[in-house]
């Protein structure tokens, strides 16, 4: 008797923690999300800080009003600049303004709207603490308009 291997699935196991599928070798759960993992061990590893760092700005969410904020510095930023990145933006709403993914959508609505348009070019951001990432650079389709 032969077994019939084209209806023979194996599932994926899940990890314990986040219930995402594991890859192979990993038993329990991913490293990442496993509390005795060594960048938890010490509070003051700049590993585990910066896991953290990560896990909150991942889970940041915007309020109505913080969207409404966004849209209106990036309005501002477009009335004063031809050129400019998430980082003019930011510079504008303040250094304790939370951070966001949300961002590219406030600005993907901004270029749909026509106020601004993507240039088809990239810069480093200058922004302390954001490690020189790779930023859009915007054209501002406002600029001059008011003062």
């Amino acid at each position: 008797m032969e077994l019939d291997r084209t209806t023979t699935k194996t599932k994926a196991r899940k990890c314990d923690v986040c219930a995402r599928p594991m890859l192979a070798g990993q038993v329990k759960r991913h490293g990442v999300c496993d509390p005795s993992h060594p960048a938890y061990l010490n509070p003051l590893d700049g590993n585990a800080a910066g896991m953290e760092a990560s896990f909150r700005s991942a889970e940041a969410r915007w309020t109505k009003a913080h969207q409404a904020l966004v849209d209106k510095a990036v309005e501002d930023v477009a009335t004063v600049k031809v050129f400019f990145t998430v980082d003019d933006v930011y510079q504008l709403l303040g250094e304790n303004f939370p951070k966001s993914k949300g961002m590219a959508s406030r600005l993907t609505l901004a270029m749909s709207a026509g106020l601004i348009s993507w240039t088809g070019t990239y810069t480093n951001s200058q922004r302390p603490g954001n490690h020189g990432q790779t930023l859009k650079l915007w054209r501002s389709h406002k600029k001059g308009i008011k003062k």
